[in-house]
């Protein structure tokens, strides 16, 4: 069974990331299902049951948790395939607008492997200014009424370190702390921040986590200030699978029929005037660690009723991931993975009924190594590939 938590901080929280300086400790924006685990058995062993923590993990998969103002919202990480004006990157009407350009990009490509020819190159440029469209900067969304994007607020402490023989303070080694803020801002308006994510497991396992989070706390210096959250159980509506399928092919289908309208060969029979297969994309929630071969890669095939399919088309980024074993007192290993928001493109020839069976497995399950911590968690069609105008 999976359920939707809700993390809510009352005090900064510092979550460890990459330290580029042993005196400055920054801090992430989302909360990785590692460290969700971690808690879980750092209660169990205060509580003396260390040998019960194979247990608790077991069969229990623990999803990253994303920022919101609220816990009815599920915030959305913004596909790295969405673009915005350089000049006034932002949602409309304080900005120039977002928009995303998977499908304009598909009916494209694919109408050109039908040998169709275009009057004008495939580029974009912002309809208020004119300017260049760049990349937009990653982070999250939620929809209310309107897109709004979300923005981690931080702070920062100093602190200064003891010494371990005199048990005082340490001349010269100062360093600071960088944690999340109770507080989110949403559009320049400021609010309580809410972390939201999923765990799948038995209910009493996941009863026994949310105990775990409120007694313990997350993150780094709990013992000075940071990390008490309160965390509760909460209800998530998501469009369902066939319907955000159906949906994306039905805007593809407009886009590629205004697309064929400028190609200049149109006497050339094989180029169809709509598309003649069924179109999906996988976008990663939290990052993928991918393997092909046993070698690390960025690019990701999907087992369709035992039939491999290869994307057709991907926007993607690397990251790496690591960090530190407390159990075994030693670093992780560091792994190459691809990047939150990152976008694969499938085309299928298959019946509907049998598609939409197997990607809702793929889409609970997930896709790559380290799925139990939260890794490798998808969304088939992301809500807003749709917006191809911007917004």
């Amino acid at each position: 069974m999976s359920q939707y938590l809700s993390i809510i901080p009352q005090t900064p929280l510092h979550i460890g990331g990459i330290k580029p300086n042993f005196r400055f400790l920054l801090t992430q924006d989302i909360i990785p299902g590692s460290l969700i685990r971690g808690c879980l058995s750092e209660y169990l062993i205060r509580q003396g049951n260390k040998s019960k923590i194979k247990e608790y993990i077991k069969e229990t998969k623990f999803g990253f948790f994303y920022p919101s103002n609220s816990p009815y919202n599920f915030p959305f990480p913004f596909p790295l395939t969405s673009l915005s004006c350089k000049i006034m990157s932002g949602f409309k009407p304080k900005n120039h607008g977002v928009f995303d350009i998977i499908i304009p990009m598909i009916a494209y490509t694919e109408l050109k492997k039908f040998g169709a020819k275009f009057p004008i190159p495939f580029i974009f440029k912002c309809k208020e200014c004119g300017s260049k469209m760049d990349k937009y900067i990653t982070g999250y969304y939620i929809f209310e009424n309107k897109y709004k994007k979300i923005e981690v607020s931080k702070i920062s402490q100093t602190k200064c370190a003891l010494s371990r023989g005199r048990k005082t303070t340490q001349q010269g080694m100062l360093y600071s702390i960088t944690g999340i803020n109770p507080i989110v801002k949403i559009d320049g308006d400021r609010g309580g921040i809410v972390f939201i994510g999923k765990i799948s497991g038995a209910n009493d396992k996941i009863d026994f986590i949310m105990e775990s989070l409120n007694e313990i706390g997350i993150g780094g210096f709990t013992t000075r200030g940071f990390g008490n959250i309160l965390a509760e159980k909460i209800e998530i509506n998501i469009e369902n699978l066939k319907n955000r399928i159906d949906s994306f092919n039905r805007k593809l289908n407009e886009i590629w029929k205004l697309m064929y309208s400028i190609v200049l060969n149109k006497n050339n029979k094989n180029i169809p005037e709509e598309p003649n297969s069924c179109y999906f994309t996988v976008d990663l929630l939290s990052p993928a660690i991918l393997n092909e071969n046993n070698i690390p890669t960025l690019k990701l095939q999907i087992n369709l009723d035992d039939i491999i399919l290869k994307p057709i088309f991907f926007s993607t980024n690397h990251i790496f991931i690591g960090g530190w074993s407390t159990a075994w007192g030693l670093p992780k290993r560091t792994t190459y993975a691809a990047k939150i928001g990152s976008v694969y493109v499938f085309k299928t020839n298959k019946e509907e009924e049998n598609i939409n069976k197997v990607l809702e497995s793929l889409e609970e399950k997930g896709i790559g190594a380290k799925r139990d911590e939260g890794y490798g968690e998808i969304l088939i069609c992301h809500p807003f590939h749709k917006e191809v105008i911007p917004v």
